[in-house]
C-alpha cells in the first residue's frame, strides 16, 4: 500500500494491537494490523482533549518512516509468498497433481511479465470456476500444464547469465587434447585403480597412487615429464597460473592436475547470475537484495545459498575475483540487514530458517585476501561489515539458544541449536514449500496424528538449517520418521559459532589498527572486543564441559528432551540431557579443530589449554580409528547406508576442507595432505572422465557421483569447484614454505 504526503489517521486500540484506518489522498482506505510505538495502551478517547493527548504520546515520524514502511515490504512478500505457498490454489493443485518431479521446480517459476500475483490468483479462480482448493486436486495435468504454460515462465529465466568481470579465461595449455566440457578421451582405465593408503612411521596416512605419469601418456597421447614439466603460462601474474606453477612443483601433482585446475576455473561463468536487465517479473527470488552478481552452487540450486557462498568465495579468491567475491558478500550483509539474519537460500520460502552462520569467515577471507596481496583495508567497507555481523550475530543467541527458562533442559552454557521445537515453539509446522509434496509423503508414512506431523515437520527445517539435511546424525534410531534435529545441540554448528566469535575479535583487533577508523567508534570497538572474547571463553568451556567425550576421545552432539519428547518417547526422564545416543561416527565430531583455527595468534585467555598433548594425540588416534578415512578423503559417517545423502558412502567437499584445515592447525599436516590429494583426485579422475564436477562423491575414489538423498546429485557445483581451488592453494603454500 502507497501512503500520499498527506494522512489522516484514527488510532483505536486493541490491546497491544491497534488498528488503523488509513486514508491517502487517492481515498485508497485499508485495514492494517500494526504494532504501536506507545508508552502504553489507551482505551477509545471520548472527547477531543483526550485524542489530543493520544496523539502527542503517539511516535508519528516513526510510524511513517519505519514500521509503515516494514509492514508495506512485509505485505508485498506476504503477497509473493501466497502465490508460492500453501495457501494458494495453484500451489495446492501444481503440487498435489504432481505436475513435476521436483516440487522445488514450480516455487522457482517467475510470473510472466505484466502478471501480478493477485492476478494470477483472480485468473486461474475464473478458470477453476471457482473451485475449491479441494476440487482444483483433482483437475487434469493437461488443464494445469495448459494454464502454467499462459502464465509462468520456466525456472531460472528471472535472471541473466552473468560472466564475472573480474573473470578471465585461460589457456589449457599446448599439452591438452581434452576439451573439458565434452571430454572425449577414456580415462576409465584409471577410474579402476582407487588411490590407496599406506602407513607412515609416525602413524599418519600418506598417499600412493597405482596411476603412473605414463599410464596417462597412453591414455592421452602425450609425454608427460614430471620432474621437467613446466606451466607455459599465457599470463603470468594471474593468481591461477601462479597456483598452476606451485603445483607443477609439487611431487604429488602433474600436468593433468594443472589442466584440472584450469577447466575447474573456466567454469566461473556458468554458474555465474544477476538479477535480470529485462522487465520485472515476480517470482520467490530475493531480488532487492542481490543487487550483485552472483555464482549459484548449479543444477536444482538456481539461488543463492548461504553456508555454499562461503566456500564459494574461497575459490573465487583463488581465481583472483576479488569484486566478484566482494559482491556476493555485500548480497548476504543486505539480506542481514534486512531480515536480521541470512535465510537458507535468496528465496522468500526460504525467509523462515538460516544456514550455518559462515558470513564473518567470508568477511575475513576478504580483509585477508587484501592483506596478502600488500593493499589497504577498506575500513569503510568492514565497520559497515561489523555491524551487520553483530546483528546476525545476536540472532543466533537471541533466537538460536536452548531455552535456559525451559522445564526441560537447563545449560550452563547456553549451547546453540538450530531451529525447531526448542522453546517450547514449534515456528513452523507446515511441509516446505519446495519440497511439499515429498514432506507430506514422508508425514503420512510416519506420522500418525496432526502434532506428530506437525513436530516432523520443525525438525525437517532444523535439518535444512543445519545443510546436513539430511543424515542418520539427527536420527532417533535408524528412520527419518525419528528425525530429532530441533533438539539438538550441534559439535558443528557450536564450532562454527566459535569461529564467528573468534572472528570478530578478529575483525575488531583490525578496525582499532585502522587509521580510518573513526576515534569516537574505536571505544565501542574496544567493548566489542571485550564482548566476543569472553563469549569466544565461555564457548570454549562449554565445548570442553557439555561436548568433550572422554570414552571416545572427540566431541560430541548434546541431545536434549522437548515437548515431542514427552509425548512421543517416555523413555527419557525430563531434564536429562544426553550425549548423541548413536554409536556413530561422524565427521562434525572432530570440527572442533577448524574452529580453534580461526584462533589465529590471538590470546584470548589467560587460562591454560583446555586439552593436553594427550588427549589430542588420543583424538587423531579415534580420527584415524573411525572408519571416516576413504579413498576419497573422509566420509560423512561411518554408519551403514541408510539412503541419506549426508552419510556413508558420501565425501562432501566441505567436510574435506573443514577437516583438512582443523588437521593443519594442529600440525597433522601428513594425514591432512594425505587427505586433501585423494579428494582432489577423485574429483580430478571424475571431471576427465565427465567433464563435470559434483554436489558430492562417492568414497571408492573412482570419481564416481554419490548417491542417496531426496534428489539427485547435482552438477555445477559451486562449493566443490571452490573447495577444490581452496586446498590445491593450501597444499602447494606448504610447499612454498
Amino acid at each position: 500500500m502507497r501512503i500520499g504526503s498527506r494522512f489522516h489517521f484514527l488510532p483505536i486500540c486493541t490491546g497491544s494491537y491497534n488498528k488503523f484506518w488509513l486514508s491517502t489522498t487517492s481515498m485508497v482506505r485499508q485495514q492494517v494490523d500494526i504494532k504501536m510505538p506507545l508508552r502504553k495502551c489507551v482505551t477509545l478517547p471520548n472527547d477531543l482533549e483526550t485524542f489530543a493527548r493520544a496523539r502527542e504520546r503517539f511516535d508519528f515520524e516513526k510510524f511513517k518512516t519505519e514500521i509503515l514502511h516494514e509492514h508495506e515490504q512485509k505485505r508485498d512478500a506476504s503477497l509473493n509468498y501466497c502465490l508460492w505457498g500453501d495457501e494458494s490454489p495453484i500451489f495446492l493443485a501444481v503440487q498435489k497433481g504432481n505436475i513435476f518431479p521436483d516440487s522445488k521446480y514450480f516455487v522457482d517459476m517467475p510470473l510472466k511479465h505484466g502478471i501480478t500475483p493477485r492476478e494470477c490468483i483472480q485468473r486461474f479462480e475464473t478458470f477453476t470456476k471457482g473451485a475449491t482448493s479441494v476440487d482444483t486436486a483433482s483437475l487434469s495435468k493437461e488443464d494445469l500444464t495448459h494454464f502454467l504454460l499462459q502464465h509462468f515462465d520456466p525456472p531460472d529465466t528471472e535472471f541473466d547469465y552473468w560472466q564475472p568481470d573480474d573473470w578471465i579465461e585461460l589457456g589449457l595449455g599446448k599439452e591438452n587434447t581434452v576439451d573439458v566440457q565434452t571430454p572425449t578421451l577414456n580415462f576409465s582405465r584409471h577410474a579402476q585403480e582407487p588411490i590407496q593408503y599406506a602407513g607412515d612411521s609416525d602413524g599418519e596416512l600418506t598417499v600412493s597412487t597405482t596411476c603412473s605419469a605414463q599410464d596417462s601418456s597412453d591414455s592421452m597421447d602425450i609425454e608427460l615429464d614430471n620432474n621437467n614439466f613446466e606451466v607455459e603460462c599465457e599470463q603470468q601474474h594471474h593468481p591461477i597460473e601462479e597456483l598452476c606453477n606451485g603445483i607443477s612443483k609439487h611431487e604429488a601433482f602433474d600436468a593433468r592436475h594443472v589442466r584440472f585446475v584450469k577447466g575447474l576455473h573456466n567454469i566461473w561463468p556458468q554458474l555465474g547470475r544477476k538479477v535480470s536487465d529485462g522487465p520485472l517479473k515476480h517470482s520467490t527470488f530475493l531480488r532487492e537484495e542481490m543487487q550483485n552478481g552472483f555464482i549459484i552452487p548449479g543444477g536444482r540450486f538456481r539461488e543463492v545459498y548461504y553456508w555454499d557462498t562461503y566456500w564459494i568465495v574461497t575459490g573465487i579468491l583463488t581465481s583472483g575475483m576479488y569484486q566478484t567475491a566482494k559482491g556476493m558478500v555485500q548480497n548476504l550483509l543486505s539480506l542481514v540487514d534486512k531480515y536480521g539474519f541470512v535465510p537458507n537460500g535468496s528465496r522468500s520460502y526460504y525467509l523462515n530458517r538460516s544456514q550455518p552462520p559462515l558470513l564473518a569467515d567470508m568477511v575475513c577471507s576478504l580483509v585477508e585476501y587484501d592483506q596478502e596481496q600488500g593493499r589497504n583495508i577498506d575500513c569503510s567497507f568492514l565497520l559497515s561489515a561489523f555491524e551487520s555481523l553483530k546483528k546476525e550475530y545476536k540472532f543466533w543467541m537471541n533466537h538460536r539458544v536452548a531455552d535456559s527458562g525451559s522445564e526441560l533442559y537447563e545449560p550452563k552454557s547456553g549451547l546453540n541449536v538450530y531451529t525447531g521445537v526448542h522453546n517450547h515453539s514449534v515456528r513452523d509446522t507446515k511441509p516446505r514449500p519446495e519440497s511439499y509434496r515429498e514432506d507430506i509423503e514422508l508425514a503420512e508414512a510416519f506420522c500418525q496424528t496432526e502434532g506428530e506431523r506437525g513436530y516432523f515437520y520443525a525438525h525437517i527445517r532444523a535439518a535444512c538449517e543445519s545443510g546436513w539435511d539430511f543424515s542418520s546424525r539427527w536420527f532417533e534410531g535408524e528412520s527419518l520418521g525419528r528425525i530429532k534435529t530441533g533438539v539438538i545441540a550441534p559439535v558443528c554448528l557450536n564450532s562454527i559459532m566459535l569461529r564467528f566469535e573468534y572472528n570478530m575479535c578478529w575483525l575488531s583487533n583490525i578496525l582499532l589498527s585502522c587509521a580510518d577508523t573513526p576515534e569516537t567508534l574505536k571505544i565501542n570497538m574496544a567493548k566489542d572486543y571485550e564482548s566476543f572474547k569472553q563469549a569466544a571463553n565461555k564457548r570454549e568451556i562449554a565445548l570442553r564441559e557439555e561436548m568433550w567425550c572422554d570414552e571416545l576421545s572427540c566431541w560430541r552432539d548434546v541431545w536434549m528432551n522437548s515437548e515431542d519428547d514427552k509425548n512421543v518417547n517416555d523413555a527419557y526422564p525430563e531434564k536429562e540431557k544426553r550425549r548423541s545416543p548413536s554409536t556413530t561416527n561422524y565427521a562434525s565430531d572432530f570440527m572442533p579443530l577448524w574452529a580453534f583455527s580461526a584462533k589465529r595468534d590471538m590470546q584470548l585467555g589467560e587460562k591454560e589449554s583446555l586439552y593436553s598433548h594427550e588427549e589430542m594425540d588420543r583424538l587423531i588416534q579415534h580420527f584415524e580409528s573411525s572408519g571416516l578415512l576413504c579413498e576419497a578423503g573422509v566420509k560423512t559417517s561411518n554408519t551403514l547406508n541408510l539412503g541419506q545423502q549426508w552419510d556413508s558412502t558420501n565425501v562432501w567437499a566441505p567436510i574435506i576442507c573443514i577437516t583438512v584445515e582443523g588437521l593443519l592447525s594442529v600440525g597433522r599436516n601428513g594425514l591432512a595432505n594425505a587427505i586433501a590429494t585423494n579428494f582432489l583426485n577423485t574429483c580430478r579422475i571424475g571431471f576427465e572422465r565427465e567433464g563435470d564436477i559434483y554436489e558430492k562423491y562417492c568414497c571408492n575414489g573412482n570419481g564416481n557421483r554419490g548417491s542417496g538423498g531426496e534428489y539427485e546429485n547435482q552438477v555445477g557445483f559451486g562449493w566443490t569447484n571452490g573447495t577444490i581451488l581452496r586446498l590445491f592453494s593450501l597444499l602447494t603454500r606448504q610447499t612454498r614454505n
